[in-house]
């Protein structure tokens, strides 16, 4: 059986001020073989991939080798604690959970009046920042001190209030998960499925029951965000714009909320670009980009989402204008970085959009052996079915690198392998279908440039009137097929048609 690696990612997760304070703290407090904890731990970190026959070599003569699961294990509980020590009062939410602590603490000791001031204390926190959840169990600490404290002089009419507060917070944190289970169920089809292609994907809905009122500052970004997730889902980017504004301005009129949830303002901001690259609204987007940019938080791990989302929003910007040279800049930046550990995707499909920008950044640069090399790791990553809808299009994309690279020969068999892939996805849509029907039974028959552009021609008209229907109309979303028909049309390069029609 493979050793656990729970705690080897557990140590490779951490800061460099974090493995700090864990040393620091371990070599003061751990008594005994103190010191050969913290030598395991500086060798675990050491390792690229847990190895550990390595760590019983290196340490064998040691005692605890003969039972190194036990150690091993005692050593997670160590980098816990420190943790939890390192981060203790970093955030509203941490610093409320230390309260409780300390009020159970107090409690204990007899020591109420103090208790009680401190349940006072962390209530106002937990107001301020809407933490429902610390609130109700304040309320309960709140009423139990009532009963508890002999000659508190608490009345029974005070003692109602806390109960009405108690009740109060739970519904609020209720009503704010509601929406929140909205959004999952959103998402977890977005996730499987991409873009809506037909009305038989949406099935969402029943989700937004015209009776539900967000009645707190969660419930209010929640709301947003199931708003703008049903509309994205509907192909509304209209509507899902509207409501993307009206959350950031919820965050920006709540500045602590930001300071204290700087994930849901970077998702907000990143929402609303996404918003705008669909209607096309591109002056509004550089702005947006520099606040995310600008965004510095207390996590490394939140501040290389930010930098990964705003380089491949910067990179989509490029493609949607035609600007291919700085796209082409772009993605050599990315790709330098592409193995550093800043730099790595934390989701699996947000890693194959990456790839899948940078393959479509290439071939508008008209650089097609590059945007092979990105196409082919996509379609070789079997590892999962995340964004399958961009699994899709990178091969509609590849047959169109074919193209350009005149590899006539592989086409028919590239087209058949996409047929067989995209039939079997339930994704042949008529867009991909007129695609290689012109591609397998047109193409073969050109023998002049004449020839091809006519045959363009008459595709173009074919994708113009299917591309009305707004749900095929999302295949121009991958890629613009219309505008690069054009190009081949016009004998222009493609990037020059791009900026022409912006």
């Amino acid at each position: 059986m493979k050793p656990s690696e729970d705690l080897f990612r557990l140590i490779k997760s951490l800061s460099p001020t974090e493995k700090r304070y864990f040393k620091r703290v371990a070599a003061q407090h751990v008594i005994g073989e103190g010191n050969n904890y913290v030598k395991l731990f500086s060798a675990i970190d050491r390792q690229e991939a847990y190895d550990e026959e390595t760590i019983r070599k290196q340490f064998s003569g040691q005692s605890f080798t003969a039972n190194l699961h036990v150690a091993k294990g005692y050593l997670y509980k160590l980098v816990k604690k420190s943790l939890l020590n390192y981060h203790a009062g970093s955030s509203a939410d941490a610093e409320l959970k230390d309260s409780l602590r300390f009020i159970d603490i107090l409690f204990e000791k007899g020591l109420y009046a103090e208790c009680g001031k401190e349940i006072a204390r962390a209530k106002a926190l937990a107001s301020k920042y809407e933490q429902q959840l610390a609130s109700a169990e304040l309320s309960a600490w709140e009423i139990e001190l009532m009963k508890t404290a002999p000659g508190s002089g608490q009345t029974e009419k005070e003692s109602e209030r806390s109960y009405d507060e108690l009740y109060s917070s739970l519904e609020l944190h209720k009503n704010a998960m509601e929406y929140n289970h909205a959004i999952s169920r959103i998402f977890f089809s977005r996730k499987s499925k991409g873009l809506t292609r037909s009305k038989g994907d949406l099935g969402t809905e029943e989700l937004l029951g015209g009776n539900r009122k967000p009645g707190s500052f969660r419930a209010k970004y929640y709301y947003y965000t199931c708003l703008l997730s049903h509309s994205f889902m509907r192909n509304d980017y209209k509507k899902a714009a509207e409501h993307m504004k009206k959350q950031v301005q919820l965050l920006e009129d709540h500045p602590h909320q930001i300071e204290e949830r700087p994930r849901a303002y970077s998702s907000s901001l990143g929402n609303l670009v996404l918003c705008l690259h669909n209607l096309r609204r591109f002056k509004e987007i550089p702005s947006l980009i520099a606040k995310l940019k600008a965004l510095n938080t207390r996590s490394p791990l939140l501040n290389r989402e930010i930098y990964y989302t705003s380089s491949l929003q910067e990179l989509d910007l490029y493609i949607d204008t035609g600007y291919f040279e700085k796209a082409g800049q772009l993605v050599r930046e990315i790709d330098a970085r592409q193995d550093a550990r800043d730099m790595r995707a934390v989701k699996k499909w947000d890693e194959t959009h990456l790839h899948y920008s940078m393959a479509y950044a290439c071939f508008g640069a008209g650089n097609y052996a590059l945007a092979k090399k990105y196409i082919n790791r996509i379609i070789n990553d079997t590892s999962t079915i995340a964004r399958s809808d961009l699994h899709c299009f990178a091969r509609i994309l590849n047959l169109l690198v074919h193209i350009e690279l005149g590899d006539g020969d592989l086409l028919e068999y590239i087209v058949r392998s996409t047929y067989r892939y995209l039939y079997k996805r339930n994704k042949l849509f008529r867009f991909e279908s007129s695609v290689l029907q012109f591609i397998r039974k047109q193409l073969p028959l050109v023998r002049t440039e004449k020839q091809l552009r006519e045959a363009f021609v008459v595709l173009r008209k074919e994708l113009s009137v299917i591309v009305k229907d707004p749900y095929e109309k999302t295949a121009l979303t991958y890629f613009d097929f219309i505008t690069w028909l054009d190009s081949k049309i016009e004998g222009k390069r493609f990037a020059e048609v791009m900026r022409e029609g912006k």
